[in-house]
């Protein structure tokens, strides 16, 4: 977490070239920081305890301590955490297609959602052919699968850029 965040302010964007077609001339995508490479991913979503070989030498049960503490420290990320990365990635920037403020569609969207609810009728519409881009996930899993850290570590992934 960059330190504006931490004091509670909002960071300047920093926009930055994308490599993608569909993602260039979106203020919103161009914000985000790179795609992360597979390595990135799993270096950030990676945990390793802090050892020292002399604790091997504890007595018995001060070394059980030390070994829960080993198991408590550690999260090495397996390939459905770095799928659900993935997935939360493209769901995120596919997901500002259609929100583009420089395009004008969701503006649109909006305009066409305030009409339904102001005359209350679901099939009236100001602009014609809005269509959103809204995408979903359920996330399912057993307790201490690694769903959170997952999660948790998204914001520092997708997070204000830090370049």
């Amino acid at each position: 977490m960059t330190e504006e965040l931490q004091r509670g302010l909002i960071p300047l964007a920093r926009y930055q070239e994308q490599q993608l077609p569909e993602y260039q001339e979106n203020p919103l995508i161009s914000a985000l920081p790179p795609i992360p490479d597979l390595s990135e991913v799993v270096s950030l979503l990676q945990q390793l305890p802090s050892f020292e070989p002399q604790e091997a030498l504890l007595d018995g049960r001060l070394r059980a301590h030390a070994i829960a503490r080993l198991l408590h420290g550690f999260f090495q990320p397996l390939s459905h955490h770095l799928e659900l990365e993935s997935k939360i990635s493209l769901m995120i920037r596919q997901g500002y297609i259609g929100r583009n403020p420089a395009s004008g569609a969701w503006y649109a969207h909006l305009q066409n959602g305030y009409r339904r609810v102001e005359e209350e009728d679901l099939d009236a519409a100001v602009y014609q052919s809005v269509s959103s881009t809204a995408n979903s996930l359920s996330l399912f899993g057993c307790s201490g699968c690694g769903k959170t850290r997952t999660l948790v570590t998204c914001p520092e992934i997708f997070g204000p850029s830090k370049t």
